[in-house]
């Protein structure tokens, strides 16, 4: 398994969500009139060598940023695009808490949400209100040795 693999793993779970037009693993060269929007992006991540007891196998921990973008910043009345946003709190959380292995994928031993931005302006080529969402992943990941040692 790899980082694309997750991210197609969100994007595809992601597009099920209510409310959700369009998830993408990778970031696309724009956001089009497909909103609200998910965009996925690998974060930082540390590695467990002792948690197998291998030393071809090691577990991965990594964050996720789950951006979903809702709406232009400068479309609608003031407050709409907010509210817009607030029902994803919920609706984000709660699907992610009862899919902890992210559909099925196999390496994948746990993700949880670990929190969100809050409404905050995300810029996108443009910017856009939304939201950030921290996925954490714990993954198991094969280590291959260059020189076989």
């Amino acid at each position: 398994m790899s980082v694309e693999t997750v991210k197609t793993a969100l994007a595809t779970l992601q597009a099920q969500i209510t409310g959700v037009t369009i998830a993408y693993a990778a970031a696309p060269a724009s956001l089009g009139a497909d909103l609200p929007a998910f965009v996925n992006f690998a974060g930082a991540a540390t590695e467990d060598w002792a948690a197998l007891g291998s030393e071809s196998v090691i577990l991965e921990r990594r964050e996720y940023r789950m951006r979903l973008y809702v709406a232009p910043v400068q479309e609608g009345i003031p407050g709409e695009a907010e509210a817009r946003c607030t029902p994803f709190f919920r609706r984000v959380f709660d699907y992610f808490a009862a899919r902890p292995s992210l559909g099925g994928v196999v390496t994948v031993q746990r993700a949880r949400i670990a929190g969100d931005g809050g409404v905050q302006q995300l810029v996108f080529n443009d910017p856009f209100v939304g939201i950030e969402f921290r996925l954490q992943v714990e993954e198991y990941v094969p280590v291959e040795y260059a020189d076989r040692e």
